[in-house]
């Protein structure tokens, strides 16, 4: 007897239905599972072409073209296209047979064109279209024609044009100027005073000599105004006797006669210029320290001016053995210690110095205690100065800055104008000093009063800044039979 497959089952009818059922739910919602899963795969991988980057308008216009290319069975090879048929077109701005000859619509006169609209120049050219032409030395007074070569402007010379054959011929080969008789200098425009010399003047034709002011004769050597000098000067003297002061400072002796003095100096001030009495003495020192100087006064005094030309000579070591040293407005010591020394007792300061030190920025603190230790005093004597005083001294409060008195200032610029009106008298002509400012000889007349003149360096290269010798050898030094040694 043989055995038959018999399905086994436990409990009652109704509890095998509800099994039945639950599996037939779990298999449904397996499918629909594996359905969604199916569908979410080809929405991100996609059943087309994988997702590209999105491409800008150019890109996506060359894929474009090629795409076509490909479509009519055309070949791009470099920078042409072509067919099948073996015709051939080539980019734009190419050309040739092979289409690799680049175009320059503007053109490469010393240049070749490297691609559409590019052009690479030769050695010695520039430019757009290379045709400009380089001069490594730029032309002065010409223009650049060719590769380091100049067309000069008429009468200019040179590789570069810069220079001028004035009273000459240039050579060529050798590139100089041959000058003509009785001239000399690079430019053949430097008057020759071969014959006799121009000790005490200027040569300003072949020959000629126009002579300094108080010097005569064909080379300036004659001393004309010895003869004249004593009548000039007689009775003429800028030492003053009896001074109470010589700086405006605090004291007893700042009375109404001071101040009136004040007002004489300053009358011809525009009303922008005036100032009021109580401003004004809040900021004068307590003391007049030059007038110490005035009664003791120094064995040895040196005036140094303020030219450049001062470099030309060796003077420094003479002009710091001096006991006081007065140096003209702002000129430096530093580095030419050598030509003018470093020694400063003095600085005399005209109107556009001391208006310049105003726009100067505020000196750090650190610059002020370097200078504290050696510092000169700071002379002003303008009568703009007087209306400046307030403010200088409230920026520079460190500072030894005096204003020269009206009680000294009078009487020197007296003699001033004294002494310029007798050299009218005398047909001397003077008139680049007789129309500067006696800025010179009011630093003279200061060192006369606080220097015993045993000794009167005055060293500067320019005449007329302390005027002429020999007026100051009469004025300075003959009355006080003293040695006066001028630097110049």
């Amino acid at each position: 007897m043989g055995l038959k497959d018999e399905t086994i089952t436990f409990g009652s009818p109704s509890k095998q239905k509800q099994e039945v059922l639950w599996r037939g739910g779990y298999r449904f919602l397996l499918a629909l599972w594996a359905v969604g899963l199916i569908y979410l795969s080809s929405t991100l991988i996609g059943e087309e072409e994988p997702l590209q980057p999105e491409l800008d308008p150019a890109a996506s216009q060359l894929q474009a073209k090629r795409q076509k290319t490909r479509d009519a069975g055309m070949v791009k090879n470099g920078h042409q296209l072509c067919w099948k048929n073996g015709t051939c077109h080539c980019d734009k701005g190419y050309t040739g047979d092979l289409c690799n000859t680049a175009i320059c619509q503007q053109g490469c006169v010393h240049g070749e064109c490297l691609f559409p609209g590019y052009c690479t120049c030769f050695d010695g050219f520039k430019g757009r279209s290379c045709e400009d032409p380089i001069c490594r030395v730029p032309c002065q007074h010409g223009k650049c024609v060719q590769p380091n070569h100049c067309k000069c402007e008429s009468g200019w010379f040179g590789i570069d044009c810069s220079m001028r054959c004035v009273y000459g011929t240039y050579s060529y080969p050798m590139q100089t100027c041959t000058c003509s008789e009785g001239w000399g200098g690079k430019d053949c425009n430097q008057a020759l005073c071969e014959k006799h010399g121009c000790n005490r003047g200027s040569c300003i034709r072949p020959d000629y000599c126009h002579c300094h002011t108080g010097w005569g004769g064909q080379n300036c050597s004659i001393d004309i105004l010895s003869d004249q000098a004593e009548e000039i000067l007689e009775g003429l003297s800028i030492r003053q006797r009896g001074l109470r002061s010589m700086v405006i400072h605090k004291d007893d002796r700042f009375t109404s006669d001071t101040w009136r003095d004040i007002r004489k100096w300053t009358a011809h001030l525009d009303a922008q210029w005036k100032f009021g009495r109580s401003r004004f003495n809040e900021m004068v020192p307590e003391n007049d320290t030059l007038v110490t100087h005035y009664k003791k006064r120094f064995r040895t005094c040196a005036a140094v001016g303020n030219s450049g030309s001062l470099k030309t000579v060796l003077a420094g070591a003479a002009i710091d053995m001096h006991d006081a040293v007065l140096r003209y407005n702002g000129a430096p010591t530093k580095p030419y210690e050598q030509h003018v020394g470093d020694k400063t007792t003095y600085r005399l300061l005209n109107r556009r110095v001391g208006d310049a030190l105003l726009w100067q920025p505020t000196p750090s603190d650190s610059s002020k205690k370097k200078r504290k230790s050696r510092s000169p005093a700071w002379l002003l004597w303008r009568a703009e100065s007087y209306h400046q005083y307030p403010n200088l001294r409230r920026k520079y409060p460190e500072e030894n800055i005096y204003l020269l008195a009206p009680e000294f200032l009078i009487p020197v610029i007296s003699v001033y104008k004294e002494l310029m009106e007798r050299i009218a008298k005398a047909g001397i002509k003077w008139s680049t000093v007789a129309q500067s400012a006696p800025h010179g000889f009011v630093g003279i007349a200061l060192l006369i009063q606080v220097c015993g003149l045993q000794n009167l360096m005055l060293a500067c290269r320019e005449a007329r800044f302390f005027w002429n010798q020999v007026f100051f050898r009469n004025l300075l030094c003959c009355g006080f039979k003293k040695s006066c040694e001028f630097v110049d």
